[in-house]
């Protein structure tokens, strides 16, 4: 069945044409993730599946193999020659002869390979979140470290200054509170980062992964949109399946046609009594006339259902992925505004409220508040670019 409906075509066009638009790999973590690829023992079982099926799709696509026959009868009363027959015959039928058979095996594994395509592509997505999720666990480590060292520094002074009576007792209380808490959360994010890594090497079949990442990478968005959609339809392994299927359904209606002509079997027969002797050849046909009836007419409406859910798919597809988009430019904008209020404070309000605190302009109390405050936005900072680092890798996904 063909369809002549626009979206359809658009988009069996997109797929099976791709785009003058090259879709690379876009992980923000290129060597990491291919390497993790390479050693994940999950997928490597998924690809001894494909292959697997490969092998059973491609079997019995020959001919039925030929058969030979034997009979020896004697014959009553006892006078009546004993009789030898002999018979060979190969039968043949158009399905297999115009290797009708062939492709829709073949088909087949194309369906196989989009699966495949899919565990994979599902596996890179899972990859790249545990590299992003690895590389927040390390700079967390990083920010609450110095936290806690500034902590630390003023701890030093508390203890001076309490001796002094330049600060009481309460204010002592509270900047040791601060640090045995700044303390707990640098515990649980050494934690989180241990937990990151293991998961990083079982993803890697149980092998180290080196290098590991440490810092955010340079991870932008496409500029066009729709140029970026048009390829990275191209290579999304469910609309690759759905239009493999698109694929296996028409070549099954042509299964089905040649299933519906006779079959012919071609042999050679010899009949042997003492003293006389008959041979020659043998044909048969076999006229389909029942048992295939109905079957090119469920395969016609498989196709029409398979070129809708193509349609569909694409059509949704396209709009999560516009969704994704919009949503990643947001957490970008974000990202970058946390970046800049992380950079003023840090350059210009941290020395301004040493000063008020050394000069006595401010107490302990409003000194801890502000800190916290700039400590809240350094973790805040690190936070959206995790959150747009996942939304991005969430767009990009099929490119993996």
């Amino acid at each position: 069945m063909k369809s002549n409906h626009p979206i359809i075509t658009t988009a069996l066009a997109l797929i099976c044409a791709g785009s003058s638009f090259s879709a690379t790999a876009q992980s923000a973590f290129p060597s990491q993730q291919a390497e993790i690829m390479r050693n994940n023992l999950t997928l490597h079982a998924q690809h001894g599946v494909c292959e697997a099926a490969h092998a059973e799709n491609m079997s019995g696509l020959n001919l039925p193999n030929p058969e030979v026959s034997f009979g020896y009868m004697w014959g009553q009363p006892s006078d009546v020659p004993h009789k030898i027959n002999v018979e060979a015959s190969q039968t043949f039928d158009f399905a297999t002869l115009s290797g009708a058979k062939k492709r829709v095996a073949r088909a087949n594994n194309a369906v196989a390979e989009a699966e495949y395509a899919g565990s994979r592509q599902a596996l890179a997505l899972s990859v790249e979140n545990a590299l992003i999720n690895y590389v927040y666990q390390y700079q967390l480590c990083i920010e609450l470290t110095n936290q806690l060292a500034q902590l630390k520094g003023l701890m030093e002074y508390a203890v001076k200054a309490i001796d002094k009576g330049s600060i009481t007792q309460l204010d002592y209380n509270n900047i040791e509170l601060e640090m045995l808490a700044k303390e707990s959360e640098l515990s649980q994010a050494g934690q989180g980062l241990e937990t990151a890594r293991l998961q990083l090497r079982a993803m890697n079949g149980g092998k180290e992964l080196s290098p590991l990442p440490t810092a955010w990478p340079e991870a932008a968005l496409p500029l066009s949109f729709d140029q970026w959609l048009a390829s990275a339809q191209s290579t999304n392994a469910e609309l690759q399946a759905l239009q493999a299927g698109v694929a296996l359904t028409a070549e099954e209606i042509t299964l089905r046609k040649r299933e519906n002509l006779p079959e012919f079997t071609v042999g050679y027969a010899n009949e042997l009594i003492k003293g006389d002797n008959h041979h020659g050849i043998t044909l048969g046909v076999s006229v389909p006339l029942w048992g295939n009836s109905g079957r090119v007419k469920a395969a016609k409406a498989r196709e029409a259902a398979a070129r809708i859910n193509l349609m569909t798919a694409a059509e949704q597809y396209a709009v999560t992925k516009r969704t994704e988009y919009e949503q990643a430019q947001i957490l970008a904008k974000t990202a970058d505004r946390y970046a800049s209020l992380y950079k003023h404070i840090q350059d210009k309000n941290k020395a301004v409220l040493k000063k008020a605190f050394d000069s006595g302009t401010i107490n302990v109390f409003e000194f801890i508040t502000e800190q916290n405050n700039f400590f809240d936005y350094s973790l805040k900072h690190i936070e959206a670019i995790r959150e747009y680092q996942l939304a991005r890798a969430a767009l990009y996904a099929p490119t993996f």
